[in-house]
Formats: structure tokens, C-alpha cells, sequence
């Protein structure tokens, strides 16, 4: 009877600790951006899943205008626009982004910047489409909690897969950085970066 009972205790203390290592390691290393920063002071960018990376840029504060669309928006350099519209630009087109999630942004944006100076929305075919207000996401999902104006409830669900894997991300992106060890992911996060400032 005692091995049974140790053994249950054993198995749920090492699942909770498991938990609580996980919980801290995405907390300090803040992978979306949304939490507040306890480790770095900068977020960097190392999730290709831009639904979960772009709120944090909007509320950033450092851009006033965007590009919002599908990911043949991509292709639009927000440098160029800048030359052409002024402000500071940044290109938020998600790859195979749906209308809704598009709309969301669009709404994030205008809720989130202080002076709002020029929103580009590419038009595409997701936007004409018959299912559009009932396809409203793809399969790799849209964190909703992370476009509401409660960033309480941001922590409920940071404790995914996802977040552990970009948690990582972030981990190896910094460390690379520090050491000097891998310059990898160091050009992976830039080039990111790049795509979406430039």
C-alpha cells in the first residue's frame, strides 16, 4: 500500500515541478513578447508564426503605420513605404492569413497605436471568399486572448507547446548572442526582423 501511495506522490510532485520549470522558463524568456520583461529588456522575434508574434509589435509603440494582408503583402518593404507615406512602417502580413485574422490586427492596431498615420491592408482573395466569415482560422491556430485589451489573462495560456518552443528559441537566440558561440540564430531572428522593418 505505501509503494502505490509514494509512488502517486512521486508521480504528481515530479509533474507539478516539471510544470513550475516550464512556467518560469517561458515566463523569464517572455517568447510573444506579451508578458512583462523579467530577463531581457528587448523582445526578440524567433517564432515563424507571426498571429502570435505581431501583437507585441503594434504595442511597441515604435511604428505608426502598417502593412496588413496574406503573405504576398510580405513583399512589401516598409522602408519603401516610408519614402512614399511617411511615419515609421511595419509589415504585419501573416502567411495564409484569413480575413478575420487580418481583421483582427487591423483592430489591434487602431486600438493600440497612438496616432494611427497610414494602415495598408492588402485585398486579396481570403477577403472575397464565400466562407470567409465562417473559415475564420487556419490550422495553426489564432491566440485571441493575446488581442484583447486583458493582458491578465495572457498567462492562463502560456503554458503550450508552442510557447516552450519559442521560449527555446529565445533562449538560444540570446545565448548566441552572449557567447558568441552560433551565429545562426542570431541571423535567423534579423533576418526576421528585417523582413518585417524593411
Amino acid at each position: 500500500m505505501l509503494g502505490w501511495r509514494r509512488f502517486v506522490w512521486v508521480g504528481v510532485g515530479g509533474s507539478v515541478a516539471i510544470l513550475l520549470v516550464l512556467a518560469i522558463f517561458i515566463l523569464s524568456m517572455n517568447p510573444f513578447g506579451n508578458l512583462p520583461p523579467l530577463v531581457f529588456a528587448s523582445h526578440a522575434i524567433t517564432d515563424i508564426n507571426q498571429r502570435f508574434q505581431f501583437p507585441s509589435l503594434i504595442r511597441s509603440k515604435k511604428y505608426d503605420s502598417a502593412v496588413i494582408g496574406a503573405s504576398d503583402s510580405r513583399l512589401l518593404r516598409p522602408v519603401a513605404l516610408e519614402h512614399v507615406f511617411g511615419g515609421r512602417m511595419v509589415n504585419l502580413a501573416i502567411n495564409a492569413g484569413q480575413a478575420y485574422e487580418q481583421y483582427r490586427l487591423a483592430d489591434l492596431f487602431m486600438r493600440e497605436v497612438d496616432h494611427p498615420r497610414t494602415l495598408l491592408i492588402g485585398l486579396d482573395h481570403v477577403w472575397c471568399d464565400d466562407a470567409a466569415d465562417t473559415v475564420r482560422i487556419t490550422s495553426r491556430g489564432f491566440p485571441e486572448w493575446m488581442y484583447d485589451d486583458n493582458s491578465w489573462n495572457d498567462f492562463v495560456y502560456m503554458l503550450n507547446a508552442t510557447a516552450v518552443e519559442s521560449a527555446g528559441g529565445v533562449l538560444a537566440s540570446r545565448s548566441a548572442s552572449i557567447k558568441g558561440v552560433s551565429r545562426r540564430a542570431m541571423r535567423c531572428s534579423r533576418r526576421r526582423r528585417a523582413l518585417m522593418t524593411q
